[in-house]
């Protein structure tokens, strides 16, 4: 599962919902260490190699994307 928001509030509200189920998905980053994600799991490039319209603009604003990437075990 992938998901990614420009809006923490969002990023968090989707991360909290996954994390609740960590019997059923892992973050990416404990199944692949070699996935660069920051000192608090965000990933932090698109791993899918394009990018949408709505992460053009948010970052073309300065705007920080907030991206989790979930594997069901």
């Amino acid at each position: 599962v992938f998901m990614q928001s420009d809006v923490l509030e969002v990023a968090h509200e989707m991360r909290d919902q996954f994390d609740a189920c960590s019997s059923i998905f892992k973050h990416i980053d404990i199944i692949n260490p070699d996935i660069p994600c920051d000192s608090e799991g965000w990933i932090l490039s698109n791993p899918m190699g394009i990018r949408t319209e709505r992460e053009i603009h948010a970052e073309s604003e300065g705007a920080k994307i907030y991206r989790r990437m979930y594997q069901k075990i």
